[in-house]
């Protein structure tokens, strides 16, 4: 069962991450402080994308 037991904290993490951004980083940085397992889902779609100018990157 990959070692993980009933009391692990895993924490997933689903989203396109593009463009990856400082908000991103801070979401997966938090999750692996948090959590004993994190899984980072990406994955593509032809959804609208939200524009560069939109996006907070800081």
């Amino acid at each position: 069962m990959c070692g993980l037991t009933l009391k692990n904290k895993v924490g997933v993490i689903p989203g396109r991450f593009a463009p990856l951004h400082k908000g991103h980083q801070l979401l997966i940085e938090t999750a692996i402080k948090e959590m004993d397992n994190v899984i980072v889902i990406v994955y593509k779609t032809d959804d609208i994308s939200i524009p560069v100018s939109r996006v907070l990157v800081g």
